[in-house]
């Protein structure tokens, strides 16, 4: 919440984003008192999940897949054949900044892609910040252990 509201004053969409939806959230639970105690949310819980299951890290993680195409890009691998290399490159490249847009906050709402790396470098950067702040105060809650 510290790295939204410091963000902020730079005006980066991506902060605007989560700021909106840290007051929304704020509003419907606290605001108006409708929920209890007990339905108060994880923080960053409107982050997407993220995680991957166990036996998929396993099946992937495998050495001997290292080299081989897997099993649920064949189809893509397969489909792009037809095509020549330049549209080969326009989607991969199109695909990444979907992701992208899916892993920034507000970036579905950016138009040009221009926008959108510029935003995702300051995304990049607070979270860098984030971190190295963290890693401090572990140091520090060690050092008085």
């Amino acid at each position: 919440m510290a790295m939204v509201f410091s963000a902020s004053t730079y005006q980066f969409a991506w902060s605007r984003a989560l700021k909106q939806q840290l007051q929304t959230r704020h509003v419907l639970i606290y605001g108006e008192g409708l929920l209890p105690r007990h339905h108060v949310p994880k923080p960053l819980n409107f982050l997407p999940n993220l995680s991957v299951s166990s036996s998929k890290m396993k099946r992937y993680s495998n050495h001997n897949m290292s080299n081989k195409v897997r099993p649920h890009f064949l189809k893509r691998n397969l489909a792009m054949n037809g095509k020549t290399k330049k549209s080969k490159e326009a989607e991969i490249i199109e695909r990444k900044l979907t992701s992208l847009r899916r892993l920034l906050p507000g970036g579905n709402e950016m138009g040009e892609e221009n926008e959108l790396l510029a935003e995702v470098g300051s995304y990049i950067s607070c979270l860098q910040l984030q971190v190295n702040i963290l890693r401090c105060l572990v140091e520090t809650d060690q050092l008085i252990d």
